[in-house]
């Protein structure tokens, strides 16, 4: 049985994921074409002058973002 956090990803993954799909599809302007989105939207998540990208480049590669909260300490 999968557990729900055993299928979360840090953002540096998902950048990976994407270089990856963008590997894949013969690179990032076929990646974009793919997607729907820019060339210059894949280029900046994968050399880092992008925020973390959550829109539609995420959903479109089935990923979406998602808040969690850890409890470190019993409360007093």
């Amino acid at each position: 049985m999968a557990y729900y956090f055993d299928m979360l990803i840090s953002a540096d993954k998902l950048v990976d994921v994407i270089r990856k799909a963008a590997e894949k599809a013969g690179g990032a302007a076929k990646l974009a074409k793919q997607l729907g989105v820019s060339r210059q939207a894949i280029d900046n998540v994968t050399s880092g002058r992008s925020n973390i990208p959550y829109g539609k480049i995420s959903a479109r590669l089935g990923y979406r973002r998602v808040v969690m909260f850890e409890k470190v300490k019993e409360p007093k």
